[in-house]
């Protein structure tokens, strides 16, 4: 019975910590502007090659871009900020990252990013 609460505890606050960290960052320049998420996997995990890295760039208002493919932790991108802008995004992205025993999937992640 011991073993089993330990098992249900340990599977329980690991699904809320998240195997890797991040960066973000962004800056306008006129009539441009560009934003950046690094997300570097913790020690013992590695970016899963295999499993399709994209992100979308969510405005405000609730309206997104299309998805847009990455690779190697690395999302940089460019755009015209829309009429009525905030200054501020969410990059959405979706990637994998595995140990040498389980791989996982993180859908939806979200990045808040301000960019002036």
């Amino acid at each position: 019975m011991k073993i089993i609460l330990i098992l249900t505890l340990l599977l329980s606050t690991a699904s809320e910590c998240l195997p890797y960290s991040y960066e973000t960052g962004g800056s306008a320049d006129g009539a441009m502007a560009a934003v950046y998420v690094n997300i570097q996997p913790d020690l013992g995990w590695k970016w899963n090659e295999k499993y399709p890295s994209t992100f979308k760039i969510k405005y405000k208002d609730g309206v997104a871009t299309p998805n847009y493919v990455f690779g190697d932790g690395k999302i940089r991108a460019t755009f015209a900020p829309r009429k009525n802008d905030t200054s501020a995004v969410t990059v959405v992205a979706t990637f994998g990252l595995c140990t040498k025993i389980v791989c996982r999937a993180f859908r939806n992640q979200e990045f808040k990013i301000s960019y002036l």
